[in-house]
């Protein structure tokens, strides 16, 4: 496979590596995973076309949603659009809110942080209406808001009131909202934009790393709890390739101590998703941007 890939398509020998290598690994782990958790579901045809299926869809999904996220030739077409919305939404049911929050927060704070500001409060404050017409079982759109809100709610929310997606909103607010003049022009211009970036960073991206990575790759367990090895570094990379992409485009200035302070903020946000059965929507973000107002 790595030679068709390296003949047919003449890409470099790293890239045939990771194309023909990661398919196969995941084929693997998804077709033996269909036969553990659902027994006597699958023939084994079945599961084969199943997992074959899930493979292509993932891995062109992976190749085609990083370049429309950063494509600067003009808009999409229509079916473009409609395609790249199905392969978000289809890639994580619950994650999904965590992906459009970065592609909501990641923009906005670089071209449009006072609209933000003032748009991150009014959402907040109808999340809490929602939720409590959802509480009293407001006719007619109890029904509607409950099967919303089931999507995206965890463990977490074992009680009456659905928090969860109001946390992660909060979470990645915060940082918006603690520091000050965040819209002043030299802080969006870059120095401060990291800063502003915590939540998103530490929720947005390294807690849906942890999350999907350890979920389906997890096999060494933290001690003592339900956390993966696996989602743990995950998380770690994930965010360091996202600072080391945003200081390559130019949306974050770095010098060797903030550099150095970004890093230590990505592990220390990293191993307390690992070890917390708080609400890290909270946590992490507050504990992130703590670290990244210190630096120099």
């Amino acid at each position: 496979m790595l030679a068709l890939y390296g003949f047919c398509l003449g890409e470099n020998m790293l890239f045939c590596a990771v194309a023909g290598l990661l398919p196969i690994l995941l084929y693997d782990t998804v077709f033996f995973m269909l036969f553990r958790t659902m027994p006597k579901s699958f023939t084994l045809g079945e599961a084969s076309v199943v997992s074959q299926g899930y493979v292509l869809f993932t891995y062109f999904s992976l190749l085609q949603l990083p370049p429309a996220i950063v494509r600067s030739d003009g808009m999409p077409s229509d079916m473009q659009a409609i395609c790249y919305i199905l392969q978000l939404g289809l890639l994580a049911t619950r994650k999904v809110f965590h992906f459009l929050i970065v592609l909501v927060y990641g923009p906005g704070l670089w071209y449009q942080c006072r609209l933000l500001y003032l748009t991150s409060g009014l959402m907040l404050a109808l999340l809490v209406v929602l939720e409590i017409a959802r509480l009293i079982q407001l006719f007619p759109v109890a029904g509607i808001l409950n099967s919303a809100v089931n999507l995206f709610i965890d463990e977490k929310d074992s009680g009456a009131v659905a928090l969860t997606p109001i946390y992660l909103l909060v979470g990645c607010s915060l940082p918006l909202w603690l520091h000050p003049s965040p819209c002043d022009l030299t802080n969006s211009g870059g120095l401060q934009m990291l800063t502003l970036l915590a939540g998103v960073l530490s929720i947005g991206i390294g807690d849906t790393a942890a999350s999907v990575v350890g979920y389906y790759f997890g096999k060494h367990k933290w001690s003592g709890d339900n956390k993966s090895v696996e989602g743990t570094i995950a998380s770690v990379l994930l965010q360091v390739l996202t600072v080391s992409a945003m200081y390559w485009i130019g949306m974050v200035h770095l010098t060797v101590s903030r550099g150095a302070y970004a890093g230590i903020a990505i592990i220390v946000n990293s191993l307390i998703e690992s070890r917390t059965d708080q609400i890290d929507n909270l946590v992490l973000p507050l504990v992130t941007y703590l670290i990244l107002i210190c630096s120099p």
